[in-house]
């Protein structure tokens, strides 16, 4: 079940992260296998081993990636996951370890895997519009897997 939230109400989730896509925040509790929150270090060019064999360089910042594996979901469900997934970049709300608190911030999207279980060839296709035909289903989905990672390092404070 695909719970949803305001710019209001999005203080009250305790799901471990929640996509915002328009003016909506999606959070999607009951369904989340694996989620993995992780800092990504992004070095700078000047980066590598001297001829001592010790690491030299810079840390250009540290950035918030959070990894996960969504389970069963409908076609439905599936339908308004991938639309938060596929924006260029969004807001995400996800729990930060290090803090012990929620954070907010502008994350963009890694690629999205889904992995079909059941697909319902006894669909039905819609009236053709614009050269788009729908096709209603009750194909279930297994799993999807995805990251985002923080479009700017975390804050040293």
């Amino acid at each position: 079940m695909i719970k949803t939230y305001t710019d209001t109400t999005i203080k009250n989730c305790t799901q471990p992260f929640a996509i915002k896509c328009g003016s909506t925040w999606f959070a999607f509790p009951s369904t989340i296998k694996d989620a993995s929150l992780g800092d990504y270090k992004l070095w700078g060019d000047d980066t590598g081993r001297s001829m001592t064999g010790s690491m030299k360089g810079t840390l250009i910042g540290i950035f918030p990636k959070l990894q996960v594996t969504i389970g069963k979901q409908n076609a439905n469900e599936r339908a308004i996951l991938c639309k938060c997934l596929n924006q260029t970049e969004a807001t995400v709300r996800a729990y930060c370890t290090e803090r012990q608190r929620f954070e907010t911030a502008s994350f963009y999207f890694g690629d999205v895997t889904n992995k079909i279980k059941h697909w319902d060839k006894h669909g039905t296709l819609g009236a053709l519009s614009n050269g788009v035909q729908s096709y209603q289903c009750k194909s279930t989905f297994d799993s999807m897997q995805f990251s985002v990672v923080a479009n700017n390092r975390r804050s040293k404070s």
